[in-house]
Order: C-alpha cells, then structure tokens, then sequence
C-alpha cells in the first residue's frame, strides 16, 4: 500500500491532471432500458413519490456491488446516490456526492453531479447530495404517499442461497436485530414525515423485475453462456485426486476471463459425501477415485446471474449405480423443462418433475423445491403463475446420504407462450455425453 508520507502527493497530482470522463458504464440500451423502468414506476405510483437509495460505500477493500433494486432504476454502480421519482409531475431527481478528490485518489473516480451524469443517465435532475432533504421535503409536502424500500437490498448476494446480504439477517450478542441500511432510511422518513403514509417500494420493484424484458433475456443469455461454457471446460479435466478448490478456481478463472467479473453465489463444488449436502460450500475435499462431483455454480455479469448444476463421475465412468440414479433424475429434469410454459405454475413443473422421482422408489429423496426464478439474484422475485418472459431453474435431485451418492441436474429456462428456451444448454446432460467430454471426445 501506499504510505501516508505519499498521500499528499498522490492526491496533488490527481487534483491537477484529473481526467474529464470519470464514468462510462452506461451505454445507449441500458439507459433506454432504465428509463423504460422510471416510466413503468411513475405509473404505478401515480401522485406519490418514490425514494431509494443505493448502497454505501464500502468499509476496507471490498468490490463495489449496487443494490439490485436502485441499479434496476439508474444503472449507476456510483456509491451513496440517491433517488426520487416524484410521480405528480414525472420527474426523477438523482443525488451524487460532490467530487472528493482524497477519496478518488484512494478508490478511483466517481461520477459527480454535472452535465456528465446527465449525459450519462439520461435524467435531466442530477443534484448534490446536499440538496437531498430539500427536494424530498419539497416534493413530500405536495404528495400524500411516499414509496420507500421496506426490505434489505440485495447487493453483495455472495453466498450459498444467494438472498441474504452482508448487511442483513445479523444478529448481535445481545440477539437483537442488526438494522440494515434499507431499514435505518425507512425509519427515519417515518420520524420525518410523520403525518405521510408509507408503501413499500421492495414490492413494487421486485414485482417489476419478475418478467423480464428483452434487454434483460439478453443479459441472462450472456451470463448463462459464460457460465455454461466454464463448467464445460471444468468437468473435461476433472481427475481423481485433485481438490475441490481447485475445481473452483478453474470455474473462476474462467467466468473472469470472458469478462463476468465473480460468480454469482458461492460455488457449490461437493464431491463424495459432499454431493449430498445441498448447500456445501466449504470445497476443501480430496476429490477420489470413483466419487461423483456435484457442480452447482454460475457467473455474475452486468448485474444478471445463472444457476447451473451438473454432476458427474470424477473418474470419467459412471458405475451402475451412480448411472441408474443419474438417469432417474435426467428423465425428471426433461419431463420439468417439458412442463414449463406460459399459463401454467411452478407447482406444475415440480410435479412434473416430483412424479418421475416418486415413481422410481425415491421420492423421499428429493428434499427440495425444483425450480426458482432468476434474473439479477440467484433467487430472483417470484412468482408461481408463469408468464411469457420470465425466467426459472429445473433442478430436480436425489441424495443419498448413505451411498455418498448425490445428483442434481439444473438448467435455467426462459418461460414462453408454447413451452421454454433452454439457455444453459451448453453442458453436456446425458451420461454418454459427459463421459465423452471426459474422455476428450465432447
């Protein structure tokens, strides 16, 4: 690191050569897409008013991730903006820090309010950050209802489920609840405008996000591209003997190389025993001779994720076991994906899939739901009701604690009028197949 006798100078030479853009990760389709959204906004709302905030910045070195809700709004990754969408008059006001020279020498540059953040944002009111207050106050005496996020954002949703944050769902020594960013803002405006009623803008936006747009299958595609193409490469050089770390460093280096910059929630990478436990993530076994390998694992780009899981045998060959499990859970997994289909519900796709398992003696085996929605989260909003556009895991399983035996087989699928598009289909399913690709054939 750089040592505090060098501050002032770093900081001197920032100050006089700073470059003029400081901000360049919207494009022309994102800020349509984006605008689109504030329009759909201002008509649910109709006279209220609309008040979100993004996230902090962070404490120490760690990536910057915006909440899902306020980057679905703005696109901006910028740390502490904030955002009014006043619906009377269908203006949206964005609030940016003053520049900070100190703080961009430490942490790069920030957009600023000013006419590159117009530009940028497509939102003709870009103020400091300082004027927040007055505005809200301005547009809160003029409107009876304010919208604001009664729930947690979900930024930084790095672990296992991929719901909870870094900032929620914490508990102290004393057992009572760690508020989180999101609470803390609501609290507040309840004691500020205590004569206004207050609607939670977690429900509107995330109900928003459950059907997605063109823009946004696009995204998915993408992601489930990168991810589909690195679990590929990552089960052809499985051996016996490796560690199932490594296998997670192979799948993250290789989302990074094509440009998704992590992963999307913590891999799942469980060999042997580990195959069983259907959140294990601590990936610290010796992988051996004759185990199965349960992959569950998928990239984070542009703010989308996937879901993929495969399992297959570490040693190239499924014995007959492992291949009569297997099969059982493939023919689930194609009779769920056949299930799916706008007008139809999740619950139709899990007993699609549940019909198959029960079937061959091993219903009580499948301990787990068969799909969920995806999109921005792992765990995206749902909803049971299908519609055309949204976007769902397949994902039956068996677990078999007692034969160190577990297969989970997912895929994530586009919902449309007749049926389904299949969008992480670029792994290998049936067990000729991936014993081919093990041998250097697939």
């Amino acid at each position: 690191m750089v040592t505090s006798i060098y501050r002032f100078v770093v900081v001197a030479l920032i100050f006089c050569s700073f470059a003029t853009t400081v901000h360049a990760e919207l494009d022309d389709a994102l800020r349509e897409e984006c605008a689109g959204r504030r329009a759909l906004v201002f008509e649910a709302i109709g006279d209220a008013v609309l008040v979100i905030r993004g996230e902090p910045h962070n404490e120490g070195y760690e990536q910057f991730y915006q909440g899902n809700d306020f980057y679905y709004l703005t696109g901006l990754e910028t740390p502490a903006a904030d955002l009014i969408l006043d619906g009377k008059n269908d203006v949206a006001h964005l609030f940016l820090e003053p520049r900070n020279r100190q703080r961009e020498a430490w942490e790069g540059a920030q957009l600023a309010p000013g006419e590159e953040a117009i530009a940028l944002t497509g939102i003709a009111d870009v103020h400091s950050k300082r004027e927040f207050l007055a505005v809200l106050d301005i547009a809160a005496r003029s409107l009876g209802k304010i919208f604001v996020p009664f729930e947690q954002s979900e930024a930084r949703t790095r672990i296992a489920d991929g719901m909870e944050s870094a900032r929620g769902d914490l508990r102290g020594d004393s057992g009572a609840a760690v508020v989180s960013y999101q609470e803390a803002f609501h609290k507040f405006l309840k004691e500020r405008y205590t004569e206004k009623s207050f609607e939670n803008a977690t429900t509107l936006l995330r109900n928003m996000r459950v059907t997605k747009s063109e823009y946004e299958l696009e995204k998915l595609r993408e992601v489930a591209r990168i991810s589909a193409d690195a679990l590929r490469k990552t089960i052809a050089l499985t051996k016996p003997g490796m560690w199932e770390y490594q296998l997670q460093a192979a799948l993250t280096g290789a989302w990074m190389w094509q440009g998704a910059r992590t992963w999307g929630y913590h891999p799942i990478i469980g060999s042997g025993y580990n195959s069983t436990v259907l959140h294990y993530i601590k990936n610290d076994r010796q992988i051996a001779d004759g185990d199965l390998v349960l992959i569950d694992a998928a990239a984070w780009n542009d703010y989308y994720v996937s879901d993929i899981t495969r399992t297959y045998p570490a040693n190239g060959k499924f014995t007959d076991r492992q291949k009569e499990i297997y099969d059982i859970v493939l023919e689930a997994q194609k009779q769920g994906i056949s299930a799916v289909r706008a007008g139809t519900n999740m619950m139709a796709v899990h007993l699609a899939a549940q019909r198959v398992i029960s079937a061959a003696g091993y219903g009580r085996y499948f301990t787990h739901g068969t799909s969920h929605h995806v999109g921005m989260a792992v765990h995206d909003p749902n909803s049971n009701a299908l519609r055309e556009g949204m976007v769902i895991t397949v994902e039956p399983g068996i677990y078999l604690p007692d034969e160190s035996i577990g297969v989970r087989i997912e895929d994530v699928v586009i919902v449309t009028d007749g049926g389904c598009e299949v969008i992480s289909s670029g792994v290998p399913k049936s067990v000729d197949e991936i014993e081919a690709l093990m041998a250097g054939g697939g």
